[in-house]
């Protein structure tokens, strides 16, 4: 009991108490008990056929014993060592009780036959015999055998189940499953004797299990086991868990469920909470704002192309490959082969499969998925399922079933097999017959096959194999193709996390289908699985009501097209022939609208206006489902001949007032008609006259023209099947059929973060809906147009200043009704009975009856326990209230089961839903864009003043986009003198914000106002824009009642058309939405010109900031809301009164304001002796910034005391709450941003105390983060007067700097001032760097890149990131597979090396200097003192960026930018926009700007005073040579392109990569550290950074070894070293006191402190040349030297260490010196404070 803690064993059991009647004599921990004694209960479950019924009892008292004495409460043992039993530490003491013990990491599974419960089995009929059956040796055998065997041989981060241990562990199951011990024991020893190659450390095991064989043959254990019981024949014994791309189910991945919208409810997604390590579990808020990031991330992957958990496309190709060239060892491997072969050709599950073959025979009448298998062709296999949620589809009218073709609600799809695989899995029926006595073997023989084909896969094609993995590669490769969502829902039989709404409106030719799963198949696959398109038919599979007669609905819209008038008379001349054009002008146009817009005709469609539709834009904003939130309001696009009809319609209105006008008796209809056209009442009405010849309007009702069209039963939505369905038969992209259609794409196509701009989408689409039309028979080449001088614009010049008034009113509204529908959502059900369904099923899961009581500490496996929760919520009301309800009974069910009956059993996850917002769009945008139109024409219609001024050209960049507010463009306009033009010439570059350092581009018709206005002479003399004479220039129509109102209600205007203009992305940072922040203008041109910085970076010594981080890092983050807010109260104290922290109000007074100054010592001393949380010491960081003397940015002095409380209160109130039990330091920016912005809105209802924390918590983020070392986060909108509080950073690279960086760390580890333990960290750190930059990692995520994650297929190269034990990625958001091209990959990659990861030499105390150096390199490289290596992922994407947001097409854009966005591992393009894309104001300027084309050509002229006097001339030039016009037209006013040329050399290596950096008395501190560092004594380091210690430490450990002297153990330095590298505060680690003197030592330190550094290195390195010659004895140390002079120089060296030793020559030999400590000392204290001496000379001497 050495080992373990007297503490400890007071505790243990003695079991010769417990059970007397065995032969155990050993005392064991009750922490431990319950395991072991469900563990013997398992065993006497699967071998009590065998034993005897005294034997079953004593160990059934045994098992009983053990569990109930079980103590959670006691105390834990010291963690082991890595990759051992977790109760190694007691294998010496309870070696039994040890070995019992499956450990941690073991499946307490009663069926599962495992190699060590034999050893198990034979040590309890040892213990419980009468006689001992095993010697001393064998029972030593087996204990290590049922201990040691799954940790033989483990994979790092996997864990003990490794490969190796499966393959050993199947060799041998089946002889023990069958209980052949003879056979057992034989194929044991010749296991033994000739091991495989890649498992001979199994060779010792196997030993071990011939004895266990042995001991059981001589027992006598030899009675067949029982046959399993058949499964119960109920559909829940199989489930379909498929998963798709970024979807599966994984550890990290959260579950969903897809609520369809019924009874008026929205369509909801329902998603799991999961637990994550980083957040305490009381942190909700936090946990389900990561669930839906995740979330976000998943959708991410999948557009991206780069999902995680599908396998790459050569991975698959590998793993196909590898299974056809597989050839089978027996009739079972043959089976599994070909099972495996289905799994990746068809998505289906590997036991669904072997299901779908035998059902029968298992007896599983009705499997959940119910698929049956045919083969109908040699070599083809037919599978075939119901569709998912098919019960739900509506059902043909049974009075037009002529109207609808035959549909199928079954699919299916052939795969091709080889005839013989087709023979083999048709065999299996013969194996499972149910008489046969074989049956259960057989099973297990198969599930052996499968794994075991599945690990030589894993070893032999790729490590990622699994059947999740495989199913999802084709999932992957078929939305890559097709787009479709519900396709795949369809091909998989699960809804993959989407609404299954697209499901109910679509029907699919069976060809169709096979086509798209052929097409996949042949580009993963390599042809291996031939195209079977020819086999099918044509058979409609889907909705029934998706198949109506095409004819059928293109005659109806013939006819209402035949009806309409194509041309209006000049005048009407009878209100009769007024009536009858409107009416029929009416159901034409109504029907097409809800034909173009797969409409779901409801009431909306007769309360459409014109409001609701922009013509120039052609779009139309529809309301036609009010009970979904996230379709409040769609958009839909218009083609040509729809806005030519609507156009007509317009035309007609006009008609219709104009004739009332003629016949005043019509009044009213002229109201009717004025009305529509101004869009305040409905575009399509009904005209009937009376007897009295008075003319009624009625609405127009699409159902009833439907009725009266198709007929009375047909469908309302029958327009959404038709386009669904036909216009995917015509070809058109899936993807624009559901976004025209409004159901979700699984991208947010109008949502803030999307980079779709309406002008692409509408161009992308109008191609498909015009043929769709044509297909319904309208001639869509005749389309109408108004007159040139009769334009409809959608402006109304009374209405535009109110435009925002009325946007602010539809967010009220849309607020409450989403308020109202969640409100609904959560009310919970009655669940009256529940509670007994609940009951029935937990019944059902244990095979218990209806009136069995539940068993005693029982078992739930995580899987049942997820079975049940299945089976409950598929009896439950498909309502949300419902789901929500049944979650939370069934949790507080088992949670009544865990405590009343001690059942073992995970509790299911908690729900939380989130409901899609409302697109931000509204008709108010459309009717703004259409105003600002109207404003730039009139604007154009007056001649610019000449010259111009600064008044006019800032109001010209206002009204044409160049800037988003006034203040904004009069700062580019007082700024342009200092304008660059870009390398290209094509736009203007102007440095703004003098606080904040950033740039404006500025490009089209504003770049040449701006070039002009700056080319005027005396413009320098600038004075302030004025109101008044603004107004000049703004025409009479557009002014408002004072210049300022005029202003802001252009600033409106403007911001509003961004959104429709731009991609929201762009629009929301163009307009202040979302915070970013441009590079300055020399960092931009050097970027775009691929130069550099020829700034020289003046080298200071660098000073540790890393002492916060370090602080920080090592602060606790549990979750105690009481102790975080009695720490914030401390610190409000320090600030407020630091007299009560012993700061001495007499101390002599600072500049500034000596209140501040004494604060911040006092939030000092707060820091140092009471050390609170991580967000408690982030904040008290904050609050010793905010009390510095420049905090205050508008006045550079101090802030008021009051107000820095009053900011630690505000950002107190939202971080302790937002970031309670995390690691800050463990999740990433995009993650904290979205976990603080969802506390900020819980917490400030009110838009301006949200503003005002918003900003508060920016400049938190901006002062702490370079500090700290933590995330970035921000939240607050830009406004170029304010300070840079709020600014996020903007500093990115250049390709050559980069380079230069690269260069400059080859050479330092090259150099030979640098140390020599640094080079080989110097080179990595460069080779780091490169990577970095082609990857676009964040700097853990590449320091933790293993070897097996370098993935290398032909010319592809793949780093894969993911959580392992070295990196810091925690999470999926994190997760992902990155390509990058093989060449841009450095050396490193391809080298042999024993560590497992790439970059191990930075992860030590020298990698630390090394990343150090890195950072200083790259500082040299750009010539910014603020650079750091996060800067190059910013570069990275900056980079990739700009090309995928120029894809012509919306789809590919999409596409493009998502695999930008999953590749840098964030889950959105929100984060990337504000924290990385630091030139997105350049691209947004160079690609959405006012054309200078557009413009009148007088205008030009004019603007350019005369300059350019041709523009027509310079445009069709441009056009010609394909040359930029910008760069055209800014050489004619005169400027040229901006060139730099970077021309620096490489700097000499900075001095802290020398030994001259280290102090050297700190290396007797850290000496005295490690050697005194207990409860005893304690010795502090002050301020010496982490990875100075470590390399210390190092060179200690070396000294000893070199000198042959040892002070401090090799486990002590280790036990430092690690907690140094993990930064947490080192465990004290126990050892017996040192007899080294502290004082000598800690007076020796203070004496080195004036010694010039040079000297005391040379010093050293003189004595370490002949330490060689110091004998050190019993009772004296001597010290031989080669002569006198040695013994002279030696003297010399120590005095001028003041090294507390004396050289005393002896009498008889003057080459021969006794060395003596120079204090009295005892004997022993003596010798070893002379070693330690020695041994930090050695380690100054090395250093």
């Amino acid at each position: 009991m050495a080992l373990i803690p007297n503490r400890y064993l007071e505790h243990f059991i003695d079991m010769t108490l417990v059970a007397p009647d065995l032969c155990w004599n050993e005392k064991v921990p009750p922490r431990y008990t319950l395991k072991v004694g469900q563990e013997i209960q398992h065993i006497l479950t699967l071998f009590n056929d065998a034993l005897t019924a005294d034997t079953i009892l004593k160990l059934n008292t045994l098992a009983n014993a053990l569990i109930e004495n079980q103590d959670d409460s006691a105390d834990a043992l010291g963690s082991p060592k890595k990759d051992t039993h977790p109760l190694a530490l007691l294998a010496s003491t309870s070696p039994t009780f040890v070995a019992l013990h499956p450990g941690n990491s073991r499946i307490l599974d009663p069926t599962v036959m495992q190699l060590e419960r034999l050893g198990r089995l034979a040590l309890l009929t040892h213990i419980s015999s009468a006689t001992p059956t095993l010697n001393a040796s064998r029972l030593d055998a087996i204990q290590s055998f049922c201990r040691t065997l799954p940790y033989t041989e483990t994979c790092s981060g996997v864990g003990p189940a490794s490969p190796e241990y499966e393959t050993f562990t199947d060799t041998f199951v089946i002889l023990s499953a069958s209980r052949d011990w003879f056979g057992l024991k034989q194929s044991a020893k010749a296991f033994n004797q000739n091991p495989p190659p890649e498992l001979k450390k199994f060779a010792i095991q196997a030993e071990r299990l011939a004895y266990i064989a042995d001991a059981l043959l001589q027992i006598g254990l030899t009675t067949k086991p029982k046959a399993a019981p058949r499964p119960k024949t109920n559909k829940k014994t199989v489930q379909n868990t498929f998963y798709p791309p970024g979807l599966s189910q994984s550890p990290h991945s959260p579950k969903y469920f897809v609520i369809p919208a019924r009874n008026d409810l929205p369509s909801i997604i329902i998603e799991q909470v999961k637990n994550d390590e980083r957040i305490a579990a009381s942190n909700k808020n936090a946990l389900e704002t990561l669930a839906i990031r995740g979330s976000s991330l998943r959708l991410t992957s999948l557009w991206a192309d780069s999902s995680y958990e599908a396998l790459l496309p050569s991975e698959a190709r590998e793993c196909i490959k590898w299974l056809f060239e597989y050839q089978p060892a027996n009739k079972y491997d043959e089976a599994a082969k070909f099972l495996w072969l289905i799994v990746g050709a068809s998505m289906q599950r590997f036991d669904n499969l072997l299901v779908a073959f035998c059902r029968k025979e298992l007896g599983i009448p009705d499997p959940i998925p119910d698929i049956t298998v045919s083969s109908e062709a040699a070599g083809y296999l037919t599978l075939e399922f119901d569709i998912i949620n098919s019960d739900t589809f509506d059902s043909v009218p049974p009075a037009h079933e002529d109207e609808f073709a035959p549909s199928s609600q079954r699919i299916s799809y052939i795969a091709t097999l080889p005839q013989d695989g087709l023979k083999a899995l048709y065999d299996i029926k013969s194996w499972l017959f149910p008489n046969n006595q074989l049956c259960l073997e057989s099973l297990k023989a198969l599930k052996i096959a499968k794994k075991s084909i599945r690990r030589k896969i894993r070893q032999q094609a790729s490590s990622r194999f699994t059947d999740n993995a495989f199913r999802a590669t084709l999932f992957q490769q078929i939305f890559s193709d097709t787009g479709d969502i519900a396709l795949l829902q369809m091909i998989a039989g699960d809804l993959s996390g989407f609404s299954d709404a697209a499901l109910h409106y679509i029907a699919f030719e069976q060809k169709y289908i096979q086509n798209a799963i052929d097409s996949a198949r042949s580009k993963l696959y390599d042809g291996y699985f031939p195209s079977c398109e020819h086999l099918t038919k044509s058979t409609l599979i889907g909705a029934p009501t998706s198949t109506f007669n095409t004819e059928t609905f293109r005659t109806a819209c013939t006819q209402l097209a035949a009806k309409s008038p194509k041309t209006l008379p000049a005048k009407f001349t009878s209100i009769t022939e007024l009536i009858e054009t409107n009416n029929a002008q009416t159901d034409h146009l109504g029907w097409l609208l809800l034909t173009t817009t797969g409409s779901r005709n409801q009431k909306d469609s007769s309360e459409l206006t014109l409001a609701q539709i922009c013509l120039d834009l052609c779009t139309i904003l529809l309301k036609d489902k009010g009970s979904d939130p996230a379709i409040f309001r769609r958009l839909a696009v218009l083609p040509d001949y729809v806005v030519g009809e609507i156009s007509l319609r317009i035309h007609f209105l006009r008609k219709i007032v104009d004739y009332c006008k003629r016949h005043p008796q019509h009044a009213s209809l002229c109201t009717n008609a004025s009305s529509a056209l101004d869009g305040e009442s409905p575009l399509l009405f009904h005209l009937t006259i009376d007897t009295a010849q008075e003319v009624k309007s009625a609405p127009w009702v699409g159902r009833l023209l439907l009725k009266k069209t198709l007929g009375e039963k047909i469908p309302g939505d029958i327009f959404r099947h038709h386009m669904a369905t036909n216009m995917r038969k015509y070809c058109a992209p899936a993807a624009l059929i559901e976004i025209q259609l409004g159901h979700t794409i699984g991208y947010p196509v109008f949502g803030e973060e999307s980079v779709v701009d309406i002008p692409t989408l509408v161009k992308d689409m109008k191609p498909h809906l015009n043929h769709f039309l044509q297909r319904c028979g309208y001639n869509t080449n005749n389309v109408f147009k108004l007159p040139v001088n009769a334009p409809y614009t959608g402006h109304h010049i009374s209405r535009w200043p109110n435009l925002a008034k009325n946007i602010a009113q539809i967010r009220q509204d849309d607020a409450r009704r989403m308020k109202s529908i969640k409100r609904a959502i959560n009310q919970t059900g009655s669940g009256t009975d529940l509670n007994e369904i609940i009951k029935e099923e937990i019944r059902s899961n244990l095979h218990l009856n209806e009136k069995d009581e539940f068993p005693r500490q029982h078992t739930l496996k995580e899987e049942n326990a997820k079975e049940i929760y299945r089976a409950v919520l598929s009896r439950v009301a498909d309502s949300p209230a419902s789901i929500k309800t049944a979650t939370i009974k069934l949790a507080v069910k088992l949670r009544q089961l865990r405590t009343a009956f001690a059942w073992d059993v995970t509790i299911p996850p908690s729900l939380f839903w989130s409901t899609r917002e409302p697109i931000p769009l509204t008709e108010y945008h459309f009717n703004a864009w259409s105003s600002l139109r109207c404003l730039r024409n009139d604007f154009l219609k007056i001649s610019p003043p000449t010259p111009l001024s600064q008044d006019y050209t800032s109001l010209l960049l206002l009204i044409f986009g160049a800037a988003y507010t006034w203040d904004e463009s009069t700062e580019i306009t007082h700024r342009s003198h200092d304008a660059l033009s870009t390398p290209n010439n094509n736009a203007l570059i102007i440095p703004i914000g003098t606080s904040t350092s950033e740039s404006r581009t500025i490009s089209g018709l504003p770049m040449l106002a701006l070039a002009s206005y700056n080319s005027n002479s005396g413009r320098k003399n600038l004075a302030s824009p004025s109101f008044n004479s603004v107004m000049e220039y703004i025409p009479i129509a557009w002014q408002q009642s004072t210049p300022e109102k005029t202003l802001a209600a252009i600033e409106t205007l403007v911001k509003l058309s961004a959104y429709v203009q731009l991609p929201p992305i762009l629009a929301s940072v163009k307009t202040g939405t979302l915070v970013n922040r441009s590079m300055d203008a020399q960092r931009l041109i050097e970027f775009l010109s691929d130069t550099g910085s020829n700034h020289h970076y003046e080298a200071v010594e660098i000073t540790d900031k890393t002492l916060f981080t370090e602080m920080t890092q090592a602060a606790s983050i549990r979750a105690c809301k009481k102790a975080n807010k009695e720490s914030i109260e401390r610190l409000q104290l320090a600030i407020k009164d630091p007299y009560q922290f012993g700061i001495n109000s007499s101390l002599p007074p600072w500049v500034g304001t000596p209140h501040n100054d004494r604060a911040a010592q006092a939030v000092k001393v707060l820091l140092d002796s009471e050390p609170g949380t991580q967000v408690v010491t982030l904040l008290a960081v904050w609050a010793s910034i905010l009390l510095g003397p420049h905090a205050c940015f508008n006045r550079n002095g101090y802030l008021q005391t009051e107000t820095v409380q009053r900011y630690i209160k505000v950002a107190s109130s939202v971080l302790l709450p937002a970031l309670n039990g995390i690691d800050i330091y463990s999740i990433n920016e995009d993650e904290l941003t979205a976990i603080i912005e969802s506390s900020m809105r819980k917490t400030f209802v009110k838009h301006e105390v949200y503003q005002y924390a918003s900003e508060r918590i920016s400049r938190f983020f901006s002062d702490v983060s370079p500090i700290c070392d933590i995330p970035t986060a921000n939240f607050s909108t830009y406004s170029p007067r304010n300070s840079n509080e709020s600014i996020p950073e903007n500093g990115v690279f250049t390709r050559p700097e980069i380079l230069h960086a690269k260069n400059a760390l080859l050479s330092w580890s090259e150099s030979g001032s640098t140390m020599g333990k640094i080079a080989r960290p110097l080179r990595d750190a460069a080779f780091f760097l490169e990577t970095m930059h082609a990857a676009g990692t964040r700097r853990q995520e590449a320091l933790g890149l293993a070897k097996k994650d370098y993935l290398q297929y032909r010319d592809e190269a793949f780093l894969r990131v993911h959580p392992n034990r070295a990196r810091g990625v925690k999470t999926l958001a994190s997760t992902r597979t990155i390509y990058v091209p093989n060449h841009q990959l450095p050396p490193i990659f391809k080298e042999e090396s024993n560590g497992t990861y790439i970059f191990s030499s930075l992860t030590s105390g020298q990698g630390y200097i090394a990343l150090q150096a890195m950072t200083q390199a790259l500082k040299y490289a750009s010539g910014h003192d603020n650079a750091r290596g996060h800067w190059i992922r910013r570069t990275k994407v900056c980079q990739v960026w700009p090309d995928a947001m120029r894809a012509v097409h919306t789809l590919e854009r999409i596409k493009r930018v998502s695999f930008v966005v999953s590749q840098i591992g964030h889950a959105t393009l929100k984060s990337t926009a504000s924290h990385y894309l630091a030139n997105l104001d350049y691209f947004a300027a160079t690609e959405y700007s006012y054309p200078i084309k557009l413009a009148p050509r007088k205008f030009i002229v004019a603007l350019t005073n005369d300059k350019i006097r041709n523009p027509t001339s310079q445009i069709q030039y441009s056009e010609k040579t394909n040359k930029p016009i910008d760069a055209i037209f800014l050489s004619a006013v005169g400027y040229s392109a901006s060139t730099i040329k970077f021309d620096k050399g490489i700097p000499q290596p900075p001095s802290f990569l020398s030994t001259h950096h280290f102090r050297p008395n700190m290396i007797i501190d850290v000496f005295l550290f490690a050697l005194h560092h207990d409860r005893q004594q304690n010795v502090t380091l002050g301020k010496v950074p982490y990875h100075q210690i470590s390399l210390v430490l190092s060179s200690i450990e070396k000294s000893q070894v070199i000198t042959d002297l040892r002070i401090i153990s090799t486990a002590k330095v280790e036990s430092i070293q690690s907690a140094l590298q993990e930064h947490i505060p080192w465990d004290n680690f126990k050892h017996q006191r040192s007899h080294v003197s502290k004082k000598m030592l800690q007076q020796w330190s203070a004496n080195l402190k004036p010694i010039a550094t040079e000297l005391i290195f040379n010093a050293a390195k003189t004595l370490r040349s002949l330490i060689s010659g110091v004998k050190i004895g019993g009772d004296s140390t001597r010290w031989v030297f080669a002569n006198e002079s040695e013994l002279t120089i030696a003297q010399e060296s120590l005095t001028s260490l003041n090294a507390p030793a004396i050289l005393r020559p002896t009498d008889n030999d003057r080459s021969t010196a006794t060395l003596e400590v120079s204090m009295p000392l005892s004997k022993q204290s003596k010798s070893a404070s002379i070693k330690s001496i020695i041994i930090i000379i050695s380690v100054l001497a090395i250093m």
